[in-house]
């Protein structure tokens, strides 16, 4: 039985290896297989392996198997009938078998060549295809690794609602530094300071350093101012002092400078301040303070949303980008993953032995010989009916009673033949009908009747009529049918 190796459809692999497809729809694929049965690769291979060879001793030849195996497609099967003639019914059996095992062993090698070359180029084409994998892997990676992507939509996102908050915290730090603004300028206008130098006088007072040289220096001050109104200027205590006073004053300025990090000089009449005017520079300072707090804020604020502002500018053309590396990553993949999947299903069928025919019932040893039992019934079935037919004919003769010749009926009646009539018409029934239809209308020879050879054979009959009696005119005629059942006609002359 020819059929498609179904074994594919069960695991699910190599379902294209060994499939019998037709060119029509009108053919059947057991019609192709059975022209392979007799092909000459199968024939050669069971002569050779069976040995077979002819009256002569030689190995029988691939005409003369073909005119003794007979392959027949059982019409509206899938089935193959193989038959062998020969004198050794061991040996026909053998040689049934033979060819059947011959052709499936072939069409299983067919079947595995598909696969073997269906895995070598598989694995010719795998090293390739993985390649290109990892480059698309390796672009991608780059890709996201220097434009800092993550997920883009989730970026994309994020990005839009950190623009909004930074915009609204802009928005509350403008509102507050305008409110700082006005009250550092107020401060400012009411200490009738300028702004850098207090803010600078300000944080100098405030050094632990600074205030104690001093604190130092207005000490050595004071006790200088003292002694000058007791002690002559050449005095060695006015002396002392007025060097220690220009030391203090040294080391003030240099400790100024540590702080405030320039060279410039510094009063230090701007240092000693009144509680009042100490308390205005206090909150102008932190007031100022808090101003370019906020300032620094807003520029941080504003720089950050830039950043992201022009993040989300560049996100649909970097998305755009990822997504044709991912199309290409996807691709490569899906291709690697299928030659993968289809070397698998290559690997199944080609270690697979089942091939698109099996047997269904093995060629036994004949009991009895068949090709001379059916030359004997055919040589006595035709006897036979020649017999039969020969014996039907001589009994169908016999039972047959009827006139068939001129020469039966001058025999049977002994009288002189007067003349014989032709029928009328081509068909001896239709003529009756007609006589039976038109009975009472006479017709007329040479009129109704063609004068040959009917009006002949009536001038014939005339004529030998009136020399049956020559010395006496016969005065009436009867003429009877010849046909059975009709009746006679009676004519009279007068």
């Amino acid at each position: 039985m020819i059929k498609t190796n179904r074994t594919s459809s069960l695991t699910g692999l190599g379902e294209a290896i060994g499939r019998l497809d037709t060119l029509t729809t009108e053919n059947n694929p057991s019609d192709t297989q059975a022209k392979i049965v007799a092909s000459v690769p199968v024939l050669q291979a069971t002569v050779r392996e069976l040995n077979l060879r002819d009256d002569q001793g030689k190995l029988l030849t691939i005409e003369e198997l073909t005119k003794i195996l007979k392959i027949n497609s059982v019409k509206g099967t899938e089935v193959l009938q193989v038959a062998y003639t020969d004198n050794d019914p061991a040996l026909a059996a053998k040689v049934v078998n033979k060819v059947m095992q011959v052709y499936i062993r072939n069409n299983i090698e067919v079947n595995r060549e598909e696969a073997v070359s269906a895995r070598k180029f598989i694995q010719k084409q795998l090293p390739t295809t993985e390649i290109s994998v990892q480059q698309a892997e390796s672009a991608l990676r780059k890709f996201k690794e220097n434009n800092r992507i993550i997920t883009l939509q989730e970026e994309a996102s994020t990005a839009v609602e950190t623009i909004s908050k930074l915009d609204e915290q802009i928005s509350q730090i403008q509102a507050q530094l305008e409110k700082v603004t006005a009250q550092s300028q107020k401060l400012q206008n009411q200490a009738k300071i300028d702004s850098q130098q207090t803010v600078t006088n300000f944080s100098l007072s405030q050094a632990s350093g600074i205030q104690q040289v001093l604190s130092q220096y207005q000490e050595a001050q004071s006790q200088l101012a003292v002694e000058r109104t007791r002690l002559q200027p050449e005095h060695p205590i006015i002396i002392n002092l007025e060097e220690k006073v220009a030391a203090l004053n040294s080391l003030l300025q240099e400790r100024m400078k540590q702080v405030t990090g320039s060279n410039q000089q510094i009063s230090i009449a701007n240092l000693q301040n009144g509680s009042l005017r100490q308390k205005l520079l206090e909150d102008y300072v932190g007031t100022e303070a808090e101003r370019v707090g906020l300032v620094k804020q807003i520029a941080k604020l504003s720089s950050e949303r830039t950043f992201y502002k022009e993040r989300a500018n560049i996100l649909p053309k970097l998305e755009q980008t990822q997504r044709q590396l991912e199309r290409k990553l996807k691709a490569a993949q899906t291709t690697y993953e299928t030659l993968l999947t289809r070397l698998q299903e290559v690997l199944v069928a080609e270690n697979q032995n089942i091939g698109n025919a099996r047997v269904i019932s093995l060629a036994l040893v004949p009991d009895k010989p068949s090709g001379t039992r059916k030359i004997i019934v055919i040589a006595g079935g035709g006897v036979l009916g020649v017999l039969l037919g020969a014996i039907a004919a001589f009994t169908l003769d016999i039972i047959d009673r009827s006139l068939k010749t001129v020469k039966e009926a001058k025999e049977l009646f002994q009288y002189t033949l007067l003349g014989v009539i032709p029928l009328t018409g081509r068909n001896q029934k239709k003529s009756f009908r007609m006589l039976e239809v038109d009975q009472t209308i006479p017709r007329v020879i040479g009129r109704d009747i063609p004068h040959f050879p009917i009006g002949d054979a009536y001038q014939m009959l005339q004529a030998n009529l009136k020399f049956l009696s020559s010395d006496r005119e016969p005065k009436t005629i009867v003429v009877t049918s010849s046909v059975s059942k009709r009746a006679g006609l009676k004519w009279r002359q007068i």
